[in-house]
């Protein structure tokens, strides 16, 4: 979850219009919707890992899964921000 304050832009006359922002976040957003999709398709297998006894630098499949995990959270963070973004530049 967000560990920092959001800075959202100011809509006023001399600068960049709403919809302008509007629109720049809302390609961003496709851009993480298909980053999302890309990840899931490489989704770990446990085929893919063979753990091997007392062997540390052999990748373990739990490891696969939690690092597929704490990318999906960077993403799930980012779209959670952007939506708050979005929200706070349409009710400006």
């Amino acid at each position: 979850m967000m560990k920092h304050k959001l800075i959202i832009p100011t809509v006023h006359l001399g600068g960049t219009d709403r919809e302008t922002l509007l629109d720049a976040r809302r390609t961003f957003s496709d851009a993480l919707y298909a980053a999302n999709r890309a990840l899931g398709a490489m989704f770990p297998h446990a085929r893919d890992y063979r753990e091997a006894l007392g062997v540390e630098s052999v990748p373990t499949f739990s490891e696969a899964v939690s690092q597929q995990g704490r990318r999906a959270s960077v993403l799930l963070d980012l779209q959670i921000e952007l939506d708050k973004e979005r929200e706070a530049i349409l009710n400006s």
